[in-house]
C-alpha cells in the first residue's frame, strides 16, 4: 500500500475530508487531491506535518509497518514535564526514551485520546486534573 493509500484510508476511518486536511495542514487541496485521483505520495516535506495531523507514526505513514496509532501528547502538567511518544497494548514509550508497562486500561485511555477532537481532548484533560486534586486520589486506601 502507498503513502497516499494509507492517508486516504486513515482519514476515511476518522471521518476527515480532504478539504478538512488542508485546512489542518496547509497543504494546497488540489495537491492532495492529485494524490488521490494519479495515485501520487507527497512529498517528504509533507509527511510529519500529516502523520501530527491524522495521529499517525511517520514510520506506519511510510511503511506500513509499526504502531498506525502514535500518541504525541507533550507539555507541562501540574508542574511536571510529560512526553508520550507511542503507545501499544502493554508499554508506553516516553519521549526521553524509556518504557513502562501500562495495564490495558491505561492503553485504552491513550487510544481513545488519539481520537478525540482537541475540545474534547482538553475536557479529559480537564476532568483528570479534577480527579487527581480529590482526596481519595491523593491518599488511596
Amino acid at each position: 500500500m502507498q503513502i497516499s493509500a494509507r492517508i486516504f484510508s486513515k482519514m476515511a476511518e476518522k471521518g476527515i475530508t480532504q478539504k478538512d486536511l488542508s485546512e489542518g495542514t496547509g497543504i494546497n487541496t488540489r495537491t492532495i487531491s492529485a494524490w488521490k485521483v494519479k495515485k501520487t505520495n507527497p512529498s517528504a516535506d509533507k509527511i510529519e506535518c500529516i502523520s501530527r495531523f491524522l495521529d499517525v507514526s511517520i514510520d506506519w505513514l511510510i511503511t506500513g509497518k509499526g504502531q498506525a496509532n502514535s500518541v504525541n501528547v507533550s507539555g507541562t502538567f501540574n508542574d511536571s514535564s510529560v512526553g508520550v511518544q507511542g503507545f501499544n497494548n502493554s508499554s508506553v514509550v516516553f519521549t526521553n526514551g524509556t518504557a513502562e508497562t501500562i495495564s490495558k486500561e491505561a492503553s485504552y485511555i491513550l487510544e481513545t485520546y488519539e481520537y478525540l477532537t482537541m475540545p474534547r481532548r482538553i475536557k479529559l484533560l480537564t476532568a483528570v486534573s479534577e480527579l487527581r486534586t480529590e482526596q481519595d486520589f491523593e491518599n488511596p486506601e
